[in-house]
């Protein structure tokens, strides 16, 4: 198939959730964008929807590959390796994309933009809410919310980078290794993704998959000495984030942990510390708290 789009989609342990995927798909048009389905085999259950529904869109020409991947990252590698397109968009099987805008926007789109990042919104599963994303639609705004499923990346910049096989904040950490931050970056003031968030079975709440998040905020703090100097503030802020994520949910050893790596900062990378400790204004006057 030869189109300009190609959506990743990896599915785990979503047996009865399956109905946004489905509603996704009947969005699409034949032929116009190029849908890879990774299901991470867990339960007999998910398998059996999943396989109906991939019936059901037949004509939609889906790629579809299962094997016992055990994290989202090592899923999307293997969509990768399946995917043809030009332009890359990493989505979740229980998100609502938004595909017209997003096409529509692949029409106009100069050489040299690496990446494009649109904006997005969050929807509550259990009461309904819904929050857009800020006025303020920038890098700085990517570091504060670093969801992979509102940026497409340009094939050209993603090889030979892979998703490493973590469950939280793989996400982050591919942006970083790609070295978004340095891309040439276009963004669009258009919503293409509905987040969920709050019903069962997210991994942000699953409190066994926390550690992943801690060991890539170890791997973005070693990055800070690697980043270029314009990089350096953007990399300072996602290691801010995801610091305050662990001592939000983690558990009292994963706090722990957190807090003797901060002491291991002050005493042998105190710059790194520093550099971190810099942009917190920049974090709180986003948060709208100073």
């Amino acid at each position: 198939m030869n189109t300009d789009l190609s959506v990743i989609i990896p599915v785990a342990r979503m047996a009865g959730k399956l109905g946004k995927l489905s509603n996704f798909l009947a969005t699409v048009e034949p032929g116009k964008v190029e849908i890879v389905v990774i299901l991470d085999i867990y339960d007999t259950a998910t398998s059996e929807e999943l396989n109906k529904i991939i019936s059901r869109f037949h004509f939609l020409e889906i790629k579809f590959c299962q094997d016992y991947y055990g994290s989202p990252g090592a899923a999307r590698n293997a969509g990768l390796e399946l995917a043809t397109s030009e332009w890359i968009w990493f989505c979740d099987a229980d998100d609502e994309p938004f595909i017209a805008p997003v096409l529509q926007t692949l029409t106009t789109i100069p050489a040299e933009i690496d990446a494009i990042i649109f904006k997005y919104s969050k929807v509550h599963e259990v009461n309904g809410a819904e929050y857009f994303s800020s006025g303020n639609h920038d890098l700085i705004s990517v570091c504060l919310n670093p969801g992979l499923w509102r940026i497409l990346l340009r094939k050209r910049i993603i090889h030979p980078f892979k998703f490493q096989k973590y469950s939280l904040g793989e996400d982050q950490l591919f942006i970083l290794n790609i070295g978004i931050f340095r891309r040439k970056v276009l963004f669009v003031n258009e919503l293409a993704y509905r987040y969920s968030f709050g019903g069962e079975g997210h991994l942000i709440d699953r409190r066994d998959k926390v550690g992943d998040l801690f060991d890539v905020f170890k791997k973005t703090v070693s990055e800070i000495k690697e980043s270029k100097k314009e990089e350096t503030k953007f990399v300072s802020l996602l290691a801010l984030r995801q610091l305050l994520t662990l001592l939000r949910i983690s558990s009292t050893k994963i706090k722990m942990k957190t807090i003797l790596t901060i002491l291991g900062l002050i005493l042998k990378k105190p710059r790194h510390l520093v550099r971190i400790f810099a942009v917190i204004p920049i974090f709180l006057r986003r948060r709208g708290l100073i």
